[in-house]
C-alpha cells in the first residue's frame, strides 16, 4: 500500500514539473480496453489532480471489448465524479469516399479511375481499415492488382475481384494471409504471438536449447535463425523492429497468429517458452521471472507432477512478493492467486511454509488493492490453519490496518490489543486510576534519564518487542481517532519499551505521543516540547524519515503550538505531508494534512484558497480510501463555506460539502466521538458569530461534554475555551444565571494559564475575554482598555478572524455605551476585515444587521 502510494504521489510531482501553462503536456493511450487496473488507477490519479491544469490525455478504445462492467468503464465513471471534463468522440469504419481517397492515394491514381475498385473494396471490407490493407495487399499477392511497367499504371480485374471471398473479420483474414508465409515464419511469429513481444535476451533464450517439442506437438524452438525469421516477418509489416525488441504493428495480427496454434497445444506452448526462458534465466535476469511464470502458468494444466506444481507455486511467490516491491499490486495478485490455485487441496499440511507466504502476502495485496472481501477469506484461511502465534502477526497487521482504512477503528483496537497480549503485552482498562498509576510509573523510570542516555540505547532486539512497537505505532493514531482513553496507556507502553529493551524506529513515535499528552491530559507544556524534541531527534539518528509524518503530526500538529506561534506550524505540516506521501505512509500523510488545515483554519488564512486546499484534501482521502479522515474534511469544508456565504442556512453544516444530519447520524452511529465534536464545536463558532447564543451555547455544551471525556492535547481546545467563554459572557449579562458567569470565567482562567506559555496564540483571546468580564463587572473603562489592548496584540499576531470578532464585539460594546462614533468605527473596521478574510457571508449578515 504505501509502495502505490509513493508511486502515484511522486508521478504526479514528475507529470506536473514536466506541464505547465507555457508547455502544456498531452498523452495519447492507445488501446485502453487492455489497461490494468494498477495502471488504469495511476492515469487516475493524474487526470484527477487538481493541481496541474496544464495535462490532455486523449485515450482510445474499442467499445465493443469495453462493458458496463469493465474497470475501464468504472475508472471513467470516477473520473466523471470527480467533476473532470470528458469529451467522447466514436471513431467508426470508415466511409466509402474515404475508401476510394485512400485507394487513390495508395496506388497514385485519379479517385475518378479507383472508384469501381474502391466500392468492391469497401463492400467486402466494410471500412474496416485494416481489412481494406490486409485485401489490397492480398489481390497484389494473388495478381489481381498489379502494376503495369510499360503503361506507367496500377491494373486490376475488376470481374475477378468481385468473385474473390473475404473472412468476415479481421483476425481471419490475417491468418489467410500468414498461412501464405514460409512455415518458419510462422513459426517465429506464434512464438512472438504467445509472448506480446520479444526481446533480444528472450531470443537468446529460445534459442539456447534444442530440445524436442513435447507430446507430439509443433516445436515452437530448436534453430538458430529465429532473428532471421524475425527479420524477414519485420520487412513483411507485420512486426514492428525497434532496437532489440519485436512486437506486432496491430493486435489482430498478434490475435491471428495465436490462431494459428491449435487450441489444445497452446498451453503446451506457453509451457515450453516457460520452460526454456527460465532453464536460461541469466542470459534475461531482469524480466526473466515475471515473463517465465506468466509463461508456464498459462500451460500449467499440462503439469501433472506434484513437485513441479509446487516448484511453479514458489516461483509464484517469489514473482508476487518481487511485484508488491515495486508496488505492481494487480501483477502481484494475479501471481499469489496462480500459486494459491496450484496448491488447492490438503497442501497446508504438506506445504505449510509455502501455503502460509501466499495467503498472507495475497490478503495484504488485496488490502493494498482495496478488494477487503477477497482479504477476509484469505485472512480466514491463515487463521484456520496456522499453527503459532508467530505465524499469523502478519495477517494480524494487515487485518488491522484493513479494519482502521474502513473506518471500523473500534473493531482495529480490539483485534490489536488481542494480538499484543499474546505479544506479552496487556493493556488495562483505561480509568482515570490506571492512567494515573502508569504516568506516576513512567516518572519514576525515566528519572535521571537525560537525552544523552535515551539516544545512546543499544538497538532493540527482541522480535515479539519489536512487533509490539510496530503494532502501538498505528494504534497511537487510531486511539487519537476512536478511543483517546487508551492514548496514554499505549503512548507510556512505548517509552517503557523503548527504556527497558532498547531504541527502534518506532521509539521516535513513542517520545512524540508522549509530548502529545503532557501538553494536554498532563498540562505539562515544557516536558512536551522537550519530548517532542527528543522524538526528532530520535527521528533523525535512528534515519526514520518514513516515519516524519507520524511524529510530525504529533509534534507539530499540537505540542509546537502550545509555546510557538501557531502559524509556524504550518510550514513543517505541509513538508510532512508531502513527504509521507513521498514515501508511501498515506494515512498519516492525510493526518497532516488534516492538521494543516485546521491549523491555516485557526490562524484565520484566506477562505477561498483554504476551501480549494481543503477540497483537494479530501478528494486525495477518498481516493486513498481514508474515509474517517475525508469526513472530517467535509465538516470544514462546509464550515468554510458558511463563513463565506455559500450556503442555504449559515447555522447549519449542509451543503455543497456534506449533509449535516446523515454525517452526524453516522459519527454516532460508529462512536466517532472526535468527529461528532468536530460539527458541534463548528456549528457554536457558527451561531455565536451570527448571533443566535442560545442555540450556539447547545453546540458548545455538546462540545464540552466530548472534550471532558478525554483531554485533547490539540489547539481545537483553546478555540474550544475561547468561544464557549465568549458565549457564556454574553448569556451571563442577558440571562444573569449563575451558571453562564461560572462557566465563563472558568473558560478565562484556562486562557491565563495558556497565555503564559504561548502568548502569540492565546493573549489577544484572553484581553478579549478579560474586556467581556469587564462588562459583566460594570468596569466599561477597563473593558475599552482591553479592547484596543487585544486589538493591538492581534494586529501584531496575525489572527485576521480574531480580529474582525475583536472589532466586532468593541462595536457591540460601545454601541450599548451611545458612544455611536467608535461603535461606527468598529463595525466598519470588522466589515472590512471579514472580507479580507474571506467570510463574505458573515460581512453581508452584520452590513444587514448593523444598527447604523
Amino acid at each position: 500500500m504505501e509502495a502505490l502510494n509513493q508511486l502515484k504521489f511522486i508521478f504526479r510531482l514528475f507529470v506536473r514539473a514536466i506541464s505547465s501553462s507555457t508547455q502544456p503536456l498531452l498523452l495519447f493511450l492507445d488501446d485502453m480496453q487492455w489497461a490494468d487496473i494498477a495502471s488504469l488507477e495511476l492515469i487516475k490519479s493524474l487526470i484527477t489532480d487538481a493541481e496541474n491544469k496544464c495535462l490532455l490525455l486523449i485515450w482510445s478504445y474499442r467499445v465493443n471489448e469495453v462493458s458496463d462492467t469493465h474497470p475501464l468503464t468504472n475508472i471513467l465513471k470516477q473520473i466523471e465524479v470527480k467533476g473532470v471534463p470528458i469529451k467522447k468522440i466514436t471513431v467508426g469504419n470508415v466511409c466509402r469516399d474515404t475508401v476510394n481517397e485512400l485507394v487513390s492515394d495508395a496506388l497514385q491514381t485519379s479517385p475518378y479511375l479507383t472508384q469501381s475498385l474502391a466500392d468492391i473494396v469497401y463492400r467486402k471490407s466494410s471500412g474496416n481499415v485494416l481489412c481494406i490493407v490486409q485485401f489490397l495487399k492480398s489481390l497484389c499477392e494473388e495478381g489481381l492488382l498489379r502494376f503495369a511497367p510499360d503503361r506507367k499504371q496500377w491494373q486490376w480485374n475488376i470481374d475477378l475481384i468481385n468473385l474473390k471471398d473475404i473472412p468476415d473479420d479481421a483476425v481471419e483474414l490475417m491468418s489467410q494471409t500468414l498461412l501464405r508465409l514460409p512455415s518458419e515464419a510462422v513459426t517465429a511469429l506464434k512464438l512472438v504471438a504467445c509472448l506480446g513481444l520479444l526481446s533480444e535476451e528472450l531470443i537468446h533464450c529460445l534459442m539456447a536449447s534444442t530440445n524436442k517439442s513435447i507430446q507430439g506437438s509443433e516445436s515452437c524452438y530448436g534453430y538458430s535463425n529465429l532473428i532471421e525469421w524475425l527479420n524477414f516477418s519485420a520487412l513483411e509489416g507485420l512486426i514492428d523492429c525497434k532496437g532489440s525488441m519485436y512486437k506486432f504493428v496491430h493486435d489482430q495480427i498478434q490475435l491471428a497468429a495465436y490462431s494459428l496454434i491449435p487450441e489444445n497445444e497452446r498451453g503446451l506452448w506457453h509451457l515450453q517458452i516457460g520452460s526454456l526462458i527460465w532453464a536460461n534465466k541469466s542470459k534475461s535476469q531482469k524480466n526473466a521471472l515475471f515473463i517465465a511464470v506468466g509463461q508456464l502458468n498459462q500451460g500449467e494444466k499440462f503439469i501433472k507432477k506434484t513437485r513441479e506444481r509446487v516448484e511453479l507455486a514458489r516461483l509464484n511467490l517469489k514473482a508476487g512478493e518481487k511485484a508488491m516491491s515495486s508496488a505492481v499490486y494487480t501483477m502481484a495478485a494475479s501471481f499469489l492467486k496462480s500459486g494459491i490455485d496450484l496448491l488447492a487441496g490438503t497442501w497446508w499440511v504438506e506445504n505449510y511454509s509455502l501455503c502460509l507466504k501466499l495467503y498472507v502476502s495475497y490478503a495484504e495485496v488485496c488490502y493494498c488493492n482495496g478488494d477487503f472481501e477477497t482479504m477476509s477469506l484469505m485472512l480466514e484461511e491463515v487463521f484456520r490453519h496456522t499453527e503459532c502465534d508467530k505465524d499469523n502477526r502478519p495477517a494480524h497487521f494487515t487485518l488491522i490496518r484493513a479494519l482502521a482504512a474502513q473506518g471500523k477503528l473500534h473493531s482495529s483496537i480490539e483485534t490489536a490489543l488481542l494480538v499484543l497480549e499474546k505479544l506479552g503485552e496487556q493493556f488495562p482498562s483505561p480509568d482515570d486510576k490506571t492512567v494515573s498509576a502508569e504516568y506516576s510509573k513512567l516518572k519514576r523510570i525515566l528519572e535521571g534519564k537525560t537525552d544523552t542516555y535515551i539516544l545512546g540505547l543499544s538497538a532493540m532486539e527482541n522480535d515479539e518487542k519489536n512487533a509490539a512497537m510496530q503494532l502501538l505505532s498505528f494504534l497511537v493514531m487510531y486511539a487519537v481517532l476512536a478511543r483517546v482513553k487508551y492514548l496514554p496507556l499505549f503512548s507510556f507502553r512505548m517509552v517503557q519499551l523503548t527504556l527497558r529493551y532498547g531504541v527502534c524506529k518506532e521509539s521516535a513515535i513513542g517520545f512524540a505521543s508522549f509530548g502529545f499528552l503532557l501538553c494536554g491530559s498532563f498540562n505539562d507544556i515544557k516536558g512536551a516540547y522537550h519530548c517532542g524534541q527528543l522524538a526528532l531527534k530520535l527521528m533523525e539518528k535512528l534515519q526514520a524519515k518514513e516515519y516524519m509524518a507520524r511524529i510530525h503530526v504529533m509534534v507539530f500538529g499540537s505540542i509546537h503550538s502550545w509555546v510557538a506561534h501557531h502559524r509556524l506550524s504550518l510550514k513543517p505540516l505541509e513538508n510532512a505531508y508531502r513527504g509521507g506521501m513521498r514515501c508511501g505512509d498515506t494515512q498519516y500523510a492525510l493526518f497532516c494534512a488534516h492538521q494543516y488545515y485546521i491549523h491555516a483554519f485557526q490562524c484565520g488564512e484566506e477562505l477561498s484558497a483554504l476551501e480549494k486546499e481543503i477540497k483537494t484534501f479530501g478528494d486525495q482521502m477518498l481516493e486513498n480510501k481514508q474515509d474517517l479522515f475525508s469526513k472530517y474534511a467535509q465538516v470544514f469544508r462546509q464550515t468554510v463555506l458558511n463563513w463565506m456565504g455559500c450556503c442555504n442556512d449559515p447555522l447549519k453544516l449542509t451543503g455543497v460539502a456534506m449533509d449535516q444530519d446523515q454525517l452526524l447520524n453516522n459519527a454516532l452511529e460508529n462512536n466517532h466521538m472526535s468527529l461528532v465534536y468536530v460539527i458541534h464545536h463548528s456549528r457554536s463558532y457558527l451561531a455565536f458569530a451570527f448571533g443566535h447564543y442560545e442555540l450556539a451555547s447547545d453546540f458548545a455544551e455538546q462540545g464540552q461534554n466530548i472534550l471532558d471525556s478525554g483531554c485533547s492535547p490539540t489547539f481545537a481546545v483553546v478555540t474550544h475555551a475561547f468561544v464557549y467563554g465568549l458565549i457564556s459572557f454574553v448569556l451571563a449579562g442577558k440571562t444573569h444565571q449563575i451558571k453562564w458567569k461560572t462557566n465563563a470565567f472558568k473558560c478565562l482562567k484556562k486562557m491565563e494559564v495558556w497565555s503564559e506559555s504561548a502568548p502569540s496564540n492565546c493573549l489577544h483571546k484572553l484581553l478579549l475575554l478579560q474586556a467581556e468580564s469587564a462588562i459583566l463587572l460594570g468596569e466599561n473603562s477597563t473593558a475599552a482598555i482591553k479592547y484596543n489592548a487585544a486589538i493591538k496584540m492581534v494586529e501584531d499576531s496575525g489572527f485576521i478572524h480574531e480580529l474582525a470578532l475583536i472589532h466586532e464585539r468593541a462595536a457591540v460594546f460601545y454601541s450599548e455605551q451611545g458612544d455611536t462614533s467608535k461603535a461606527c468605527h468598529h463595525y466598519g473596521q470588522a466589515h472590512v476585515v471579514y472580507l479580507q478574510w474571506g467570510a463574505k457571508g458573515k460581512a453581508d449578515d452584520l452590513r444587514i444587521n448593523c444598527p447604523f
